[in-house]
């Protein structure tokens, strides 16, 4: 993205997805909105088949992602102390409010209201004019870890395991859910006939242990026309009547807590910590099918197509039918720890010990090669070969086709890996010279990193999974000024004046400063 402001061009590279767990997701006028751990929104049509946009929401773990009423505003909230609204147009922020003193356990929306929990323990009630959050009233409850909401009323999981239920109005507590141990110690036996864990295990001593626990907290929340239905603790479901707040039903499904709770027709779909997603004949009371997932899942949603959309815990996003059929995977990513430019290419390292090489004409993946066991700390471009330091002591020289040139075992922490000039630091105390392919003892003096710090025709920014090259416009010019080209080929600066103009054309492109969007939505919304 160009930006007339600053001396120097933006060019985006953006992956897909997330790189940690998927918390959330919800379905908001067409699209699907996934919230992670990472602290980023991804904006994905309804079959999954493309990520159209990416907000860099929050700094925490995200917990809730909702719209105003009117579409007007995405209300987002986090494991932080911020409550934000973004522009549903552009995705872009409109206000963000330091709203609690402790984490944020959700934030909902309430006719023209957005009602806030935070484990400060305060409900909040804000008021959203002229583009900002107006806080209109506030009350104290006691130790709430859970938070949801249905039409005029608050459901409030408690540390020591009470669910209350409050009047979104005036925050008036209604009635406390409450499941005799009696009942439970009955679901106990009739599930261990069908549940894994609770087989061959004395009935009385998982009710102890349940009961040790202080209960069954709300883990996850579904409302109909007549019933709330609740996900526990320990892979309990309980059904309540909507009007009067009584028990219908309840059972256990799993042996470990659930993550997600979704109804089609007389079927229960749930997910667990117990790595299973299960379809469960509600008049049965037995489960139809489960499958196992490949990790932990956080979260789940069935689409208004009748799909069913799970999120793990290592980034990953399911698509199944309701028969629990793997329609699609979007895998979570990797965060990039290093980038450079070669006189064709963009090379990207990342977490997970792969080398990517994207054409620097289109921005697409051309190849890609896992040659280190962990994290790789740096790469870099020098003379026609592609260096990589890796946390796994290797340091390895590559040429442009990626085939190992020559390996270097360095043992020694490293910290600060960045190549200055003919060198790349490895400690304060070693760096590998780029001409002899070696370690040597030696440091990067400070007038030297001074010296050529202006000299770099480009810099990165490396943000939530993405890398931002700001290039140096004088570096595009045709007349390539002395100090940059003093140490920077002509090939390099050929290969940023087409990485320049190939972001104009990529498929996302950076809109605002927290904001990615596909060039698809922003035709749709004709931003």
């Amino acid at each position: 993205m160009n930006n007339p402001n600053t001396d120097f061009v933006d060019v985006l590279y953006h992956q897909p997805g997330h790189q940690k767990a998927v918390n959330t997701i919800r379905e908001i006028d067409g699209y699907l909105f996934t919230g992670s751990q990472d602290g980023r929104i991804c904006i994905w049509d309804i079959n999954l088949d493309k990520e159209h946009g990416c907000i860099y929401a929050h700094n925490n773990s995200i917990i809730d992602i909702q719209s105003t009423t009117d579409k007007k505003y995405l209300i987002t909230s986090a494991q932080e102390r911020k409550l934000k609204i973004w522009f549903f147009k552009n995705f872009e922020l409109a206000d963000s409010k330091e709203a609690h003193i402790s984490s944020m356990l959700g934030a909902k929306a309430w006719k023209e209201h957005v009602i806030s929990a935070s484990k400060d323990l305060q409900l909040k009630k804000w008021k959203i004019k002229d583009n900002k959050l107006n806080l209109v009233s506030k009350t104290r409850v006691i130790s709430v870890d859970k938070y949801f909401s249905d039409e005029d009323k608050l459901y409030l999981s408690c540390a020591e395991g009470a669910k209350i239920v409050l009047e979104a109005e005036d925050f008036k507590q209604i009635k406390s859910l409450f499941v005799s141990d009696a009942k439970v110690l009955k679901l106990i036996r009739k599930a261990s006939k069908y549940v894994e864990e609770f087989k061959k295990k004395d009935p009385h001593t998982l009710l102890f242990n349940i009961s040790r626990r202080n209960g069954f907290s709300i883990l996850s929340f579904k409302s109909t026309s007549e019933f709330i239905i609740l996900g526990h603790e320990f892979g309990f479901v309980s059904i309540w009547n909507k009007q009067t707040l009584k028990l219908h039903k309840a059972f256990f499904v799993h042996g470990n807590h659930i993550t997600g709770i979704e109804l089609h027709g007389n079927y229960l779909y749930t997910t667990s910590l117990d790595s299973t997603i299960v379809k469960f004949d509600i008049l049965k009371q037995r489960p139809e099918k489960r499958v196992r997932l490949p990790d932990k899942p956080f979260s789940l949603l069935k689409t208004t197509n009748n799909h069913i959309i799970v999120g793990l815990g290592n980034g990953d996003l399911f698509l199944l039918d309701t028969d629990l059929e793997i329609i699609k995977k979007h895998p979570g990513i990797s965060l990039i720890t290093s980038a450079d430019i070669t006189p064709d290419s963009l090379i990207i390292a990342l977490n997970s010990g792969k080398i990517l090489v994207l054409n620097n004409s289109n921005l697409e993946i051309s190849s890609s090669i896992k040659l280190h066991n962990k994290r790789i700390l740096g790469i870099f471009y020098y003379e026609g070969n592609i260096i990589t330091v890796g946390e796994d002591n290797k340091i390895l020289v590559l040429d442009k086709n990626l085939n190992i040139i020559k390996e270097v075992n360095f043992s020694k922490r490293k910290s600060d890996v960045r190549r200055i000039k003919h060198y790349v630091s490895l400690t304060p105390n070693h760096v590998f010279d780029l001409r002899k392919y070696e370690v040597i003892k030696g440091e990067i003096s400070n007038e030297t990193e001074i010296e050529l710090k202006d000299m770099k025709p480009y810099e990165m920014i490396f943000n939530k999974g993405d890398v931002l090259f700001k290039v140096q416009k004088k570096a595009l010019q045709k007349n390539i000024p002395l100090d940059i080209s003093e140490y920077y080929s002509e090939e390099i600066i050929d290969s940023l004046q087409i990485l320049t103009k190939a972001s104009k054309n990529s498929f996302y492109q950076q809109t605002a400063h927290n904001t990615v969007l596909s060039v698809e939505i922003k035709k749709e919304k004709k931003l």
